[in-house]
């Protein structure tokens, strides 16, 4: 079991890897449990060039790539809220 355990909680999927994605990927490989928390999934964001999305689809395309991030850093994701983006006082 790990000595420690470290939850970061982030609005959206893709805010981890901005702010916190060395810190992450640093516990992460140190053995720590890290648990990243996602709020909603991003629906309300912006489609970049090259990205294989459509508005009706972007909230399941960018969980899909917040799931491969986290098994890059090797951190989990325990909760993903899923309240809608943009929608959420």
């Amino acid at each position: 079991m790990a000595e420690r355990r470290l939850m970061m909680a982030f609005a959206h999927p893709d805010d981890e890897p901005h702010l916190a994605g060395s810190t992450i990927a640093r516990y992460a490989a140190e053995g720590e449990d890290v648990i990243v928390v996602i709020i909603t999934r991003g629906e309300a964001g912006e489609i970049a060039p090259g990205v294989d999305a459509t508005p009706e689809n972007l909230g399941e395309v960018r969980e899909a790539e917040l799931r491969a991030s986290m098994k890059v850093t090797g951190a989990s994701l325990e909760m993903l809220a899923r309240l809608w983006h943009g929608r959420n006082a």
